[in-house]
């Protein structure tokens, strides 16, 4: 990419008494540098094939020659080089934005250099994270037209999540739980689980799945469970 733009601005003639501008869709940034992701680009690093974003990196001082460079391909605002900017991604596109600014970009070429304001873009719908059990999220008030994902904070599952959310949250967009692991098909430090005392069986499940240990009240609850189903049989 880089050499076929060199062939292409060497057939260029840059009038130095006028203005120029290049608007590029292509990640350029000053050699060895990172971009500054905003969450839904992917690819974001720097790899050792000189990638972003699923696109190859040019080097930004190719473009010196002109006024003004207007990029995308990013969705962060930010400045690149001396005579470059992404003006970045109108929309949020990821819940990692949820706490982006968006805005759109004025530019002014001046007689030296240029001039830039940002206009910041208020949103019909905003983007944005809740956090709580559902029983909180289900009693606050606000946001009920904003896309929003949820960050349930129940520590144990709760019956038709989703549903409950979507009818207070029309836009609701997704969920999780982050204090409830992901069931695993893992017998944990135990050889033969036929051979281990319920109580002890069920006390590991639950600190590994439920994030602590269980208290006294609750050993004991689970103990006479146990106990009452073994007389039963």
């Amino acid at each position: 990419y880089s050499e076929a733009l060199e062939v292409i601005l060497s057939h260029l003639e840059l009038d130095p008494s006028h203005k120029h501008v290049l608007v590029a869709h292509q990640p350029f940034l000053p050699n060895g540098e990172k971009v500054s992701s905003s969450g839904s680009e992917t690819s974001l690093d720097v790899d050792a094939g000189g990638y972003v974003g699923g696109s190859e990196i040019i080097d930004i001082a190719l473009l010196s020659k002109f006024d003004y460079v207007a990029l995308g391909h990013i969705h962060k605002a930010q400045a690149i080089g001396a005579n470059a900017r992404y003006p970045g991604a109108l929309l949020k596109y990821h819940i990692n934005e949820a706490n982006a600014k968006r805005s759109f970009t004025v530019v002014e070429i001046e007689e030296e250099g240029y001039s830039v304001e940002e206009k910041p873009i208020h949103f019909l719908r905003d983007l944005l994270i809740l956090e709580g059990t559902l029983e909180e999220l289900l009693a606050r008030s606000g946001n009920e037209g904003d896309y929003v994902f949820c960050k349930l904070k129940d520590e144990q599952m709760v019956d038709s999540p989703m549903s409950k959310l979507k009818a207070k949250y029309p836009f609701c967009l997704g969920l999780e739980f982050p204090k409830i692991k992901p069931m695993q098909a893992d017998n944990g430090d135990f050889e033969d689980v036929e051979e281990v005392d319920k109580n002890v069986l069920f006390e590991t499940f639950f600190s590994t799945y439920g994030g602590r240990e269980l208290d006294e009240k609750e050993k004991k609850f689970v103990k006479s469970i146990f106990d009452n189903g073994e007389e039963e049989q």
